[in-house]
This record gives C-alpha cells, sequence and structure tokens, in this order.
C-alpha cells in the first residue's frame, strides 16, 4: 500500500473540448464527448485514471478536478466512484493558465504551504506503477529546492512538431529513478528542422505534469501574468466561502483572458523551472486519432471502438505507417 503524503494536493485539468478528437468520437459514439470522459480501453476514462493516479498521494478530499460547465453531469458520474474530491467549474474554458490559478486561488487561503501536483486528465500513461515513482521523486526532489517547479519531461523517438519542447540546460543530479536539469528554453510546437534538431540534442517533450510549492506557483503568477489576471483571483479570494462565491466567479470570467499556461507562464520563467526526465514509461498526449492507434499498438491493448472504424477514420487524414509519436518504454 503506498503511502499517504499529507502536504500534497493535486489540481487534475478537466476543463478542454479536445477539437480535434471531436469528429472521431463523434462517428464512434453518436455524440460529442470531450476525450477525457472517453473509455477508449477497459472500464475507466482518461479523467478517471488520472483520478486514480492521485489517489495513490494523498486523500480523496485534496483533489481539485477543474471542469467545464458544460461538462457538469458527465463529470460527476465519472467522480461517482472516488468520492471526496473537490469539482471547480470554470464558467468558460480560458485555457490552462486560468485553470490552474483558479483552484490555487483556494488553496492560497487553506494550504499555503502545500505541494501541489498538476495533471492534465486526457494523457495515457503507462505504466502507473513506474509513474508514481517518478512523480514521488519529484515530490522529494521538491524539498530540497523549494523555490522551484519541477515539470515532468520524456525522452521524443520522433520530432514530434505538434508538442511542445525543453531544451536542458546542466544536470542537478542522476540516480536510478529520474535524471534532473536546469531548464534553459520552451519551444512550442516547432518547425520540423527544429523538432528534429531538438531530438538529436537531447530536447525532451512537456507532460505539463508539474509539482510545485503553492505558494511559488503564486507568486511567479505576480511575477509573470498580466496584473489584471493576477487581481482578478486575488479579489475574487474575499468571496471565497461566502454566499457571493458563484455569482463572483461568473462575473469574473465574463472578461477573463485566454491563457496558455505553458507560452504564458512556464516559458517567462526557465530560471525556476527543473525538468526530471521520466524513464521507462510510456507517455502520450491523446489529442489526435493517430496517437491512440499508435499507443495501442505499441501496448498490444485491444480498444473498446472497432478497428475498422479507426482505421477507416485515419485513411482519410494520414498516412498510418508514418506516424509515431508516443515515448519509448526503456
Amino acid at each position: 500500500m503506498k503511502r499517504k503524503l499529507p502536504h500534497v494536493w493535486s489540481i487534475i485539468l478537466a476543463g478542454g473540448s479536445g477539437n480535434r478528437m471531436q469528429p472521431f468520437i463523434g462517428q464512434w459514439l453518436g455524440q460529442n464527448i470531450p476525450k477525457q470522459y472517453c473509455s477508449f480501453i477497459g472500464e475507466r476514462s482518461l479523467f478517471q485514471h488520472t483520478l486514480e493516479r492521485t489517489g495513490q498521494f494523498h486523500q480523496p478530499e485534496q483533489t481539485i478536478a477543474v471542469i467545464s460547465q458544460a461538462d457538469k453531469e458527465i463529470a460527476s458520474l465519472q467522480m461517482a466512484p472516488y468520492p471526496g474530491g473537490a469539482v471547480m467549474m470554470q464558467p468558460r474554458n480560458c485555457d490552462t493558465g486560468p485553470g490552474v490559478f483558479l483552484p490555487l486561488s483556494y488553496l492560497k487561503l487553506i494550504a499555503s504551504d502545500a505541494t501541489v501536483i498538476i495533471l492534465p486528465s486526457d494523457h495515457f500513461i503507462y505504466p502507473s506503477d513506474r509513474f508514481h515513482h517518478v512523480l514521488t521523486h519529484a515530490v522529494n526532489a521538491l524539498e530540497k529546492q523549494s523555490e522551484q517547479l519541477i515539470l515532468l519531461g520524456v525522452r521524443p523517438n520522433t520530432p514530434e512538431t505538434e508538442y511542445g519542447w525543453i531544451k536542458r540546460g546542466p544536470p542537478i543530479g542522476k540516480d536510478e529513478i529520474a535524471s534532473l536539469y536546469r531548464v534553459q528554453s520552451f519551444i512550442e510546437k516547432p518547425p520540423a528542422p527544429i523538432a528534429e534538431h531538438l531530438k538529436k540534442t537531447g530536447g525532451l517533450w512537456n507532460t505539463m505534469i508539474l509539482v510545485g510549492k503553492v505558494s511559488t506557483f503564486w507568486n511567479l503568477g505576480w511575477l509573470v501574468f498580466p496584473p489584471p489576471l493576477m487581481q482578478k483571483f486575488r479579489a475574487f479570494q474575499a468571496f471565497i466561502g461566502s454566499q457571493w462565491e458563484q455569482s463572483m466567479l461568473e462575473h469574473m470570467y465574463m472578461d477573463m483572458p485566454v491563457c496558455n499556461l505553458s507560452r504564458g507562464f512556464l516559458q517567462k520563467i526557465p530560471n525556476y523551472l527543473t525538468v526530471l526526465e521520466m524513464t521507462n514509461v510510456l507517455w502520450s498526449d491523446w489529442g489526435q486519432p493517430r496517437r491512440i492507434f499508435e499507443t495501442l499498438q505499441a501496448i498490444g491493448k485491444t480498444p473498446n471502438f472497432p478497428c475498422d472504424r479507426l482505421h477507416k477514420f485515419l485513411s482519410n487524414t494520414v498516412d498510418i505507417p508514418s506516424l509515431p509519436s508516443t515515448s519509448r518504454i526503456g
């Protein structure tokens, strides 16, 4: 049994709509469901697998799932087997920047000294035990450098142009679990020649899985975000727990700027970032049907959808054999 960590909280990002996956999901299920709530293999959705990962670290009440109001019903149904976690509904999706700092507004009030893990809910990660070991290593490493944020990266096996890349700086340490490096810079969705160069020179894919102190996230938000953005969240804190909380949340999101956490936050603070290379873990951002195809091939799993349907869908859009884009195991 894994030891629970009382000082750790998790934020699960589940507010996206997954537009690129919708044509395939609509063809398969006959309705548009965000990919994180779909069960592509097995009985659990990507969202539910993410809930299970957080449950390995701490008590359920220390998980906060950030969802869209439009997905309230399906998210509630899928969280039912995992009672205790909190749900925060965004009035509208303003990307991952507000998606992270909304729950941080709460945590800054009730657990400002806590360590928080940021987890996207639409990624495939296998095997779970190995991932738990690596993430535990990141949590432990943070205690020695609490002013930093630790970002998980994976070594690429293709020059993927639709992922964010991390250019590594000097190494910090290496052991049997994982290697830590300073971050030199970020390159978001580079053109093919740059992606090829990054692959050859030790660049890592950005998983957007982050570990850091609540106070560090908050302070860095004030350092790099436009002041009006952080002022919104600071003003909102005064209404948390009151009868006006929901109305103020809706008012705040009326003119909330769209802000991507990678481009609007991480790219601006490389000196405050450490990257931990995640090895012996297969990771893929299932943002496109082709990634599901190559992942299932790699692990030999049977999907819940007819394979001929996926093949037909992919054959109309891409050349299947030329599309590997998942991190290797080993």
